[in-house]
């Protein structure tokens, strides 16, 4: 969304998938493969129809998706979100 000029939908976006993660992780105290973007939570095994049987702890692409996305927030946002300080 950044490469085609859509700077603050792209912000947007990534800190509400930014706090997602790390709502859950200070919950749980790691990070998992699958998340529910709509109803705001990781408690997703009942809804998993293919793959893995269960929602998965650690998993790479999702760390991975966490700091790329983190590193390009603004500096002020990067604080935000580490202070838990809303937008």
């Amino acid at each position: 969304m950044r490469k085609y000029g859509f700077e603050a939908d792209a912000e947007r976006i990534s800190l509400k998938f930014l706090r997602l993660v790390q709502r859950e992780f200070l919950r749980q105290g790691f990070i998992v493969e699958k998340y529910d973007v709509v109803r705001g939570g990781s408690e997703v095994s009942a809804q998993i129809r293919f793959g893995y049987s269960a929602n998965q702890a650690g998993f790479g692409w999702t760390n991975a998706t966490f700091t790329e996305l983190y590193d390009e927030l603004t500096p002020e946002d990067q604080r935000n979100l580490m202070t838990g300080t809303p937008r």
